[in-house]
């Protein structure tokens, strides 16, 4: 089964496809992260191993480093076993 990925900026679908996978907005710092500007945004997942260096951020915080970024978000929405998908990208 091959999967379909979809591609939005709007802020309504990225907040509703993140909570329909009890996600949440993170920033996520790199071992070798030293200044704020190094971290990028990231979604942690609830009963996923997230990696120790996502910081949980407020939807607000999320969306405006989104906009200032000019980002688009990449996603699926349901992996190839036909199962919610984690699989996104920031594009």
């Amino acid at each position: 089964m091959v999967t379909q990925g979809y591609v939005t900026i709007d802020h309504h679908q990225i907040k509703k496809w993140v909570h329909e996978r009890s996600g949440w907005p993170a920033m996520k710092a790199s071992r070798f992260t030293v200044r704020e500007s190094d971290k990028v945004l990231s979604i942690g997942f609830t009963g996923c191993e997230n990696d120790e260096l996502l910081i949980p951020i407020s939807w607000e915080e999320f969306f405006k480093k989104f906009d200032e970024q000019n980002l688009a978000f990449m996603y699926e929405d349901q992996d190839a076993s036909g199962y919610l998908s984690l699989q996104y990208k920031f594009m």
